[in-house]
């Protein structure tokens, strides 16, 4: 579920930001999506737990925060409920 709502918040944002920002950030969330060991929404803690295990503080706070970015945009749309 996540994957898919990223690929969908990606393309919103997408006309709002650089082509370099969303080339390098973007694509590097997506392939850390990839990479996770749930793509469920119901499984937050589980992704956020992957995250600070394999990822540098700094790097997981920049996805968990562009996470909470993409779920708070699929609120407002309607797509997820929380």
């Amino acid at each position: 579920m996540l994957d898919q709502l990223w690929d969908r918040y990606s393309e919103f944002k997408k006309p709002q930001i650089s082509p370099s920002t969303y080339a390098k950030d973007f694509t590097k969330h997506r392939n850390h999506i990839a990479k996770l060991p749930t793509r469920s929404l119901d499984e937050a803690s589980a992704i956020r737990d992957y995250l600070l295990a394999n990822l540098t503080p700094n790097a997981a706070k920049r996805c968990l925060t562009q996470f909470k970015a993409c779920c708070n945009w699929a609120m407002e749309e309607g797509l997820i409920d929380d």
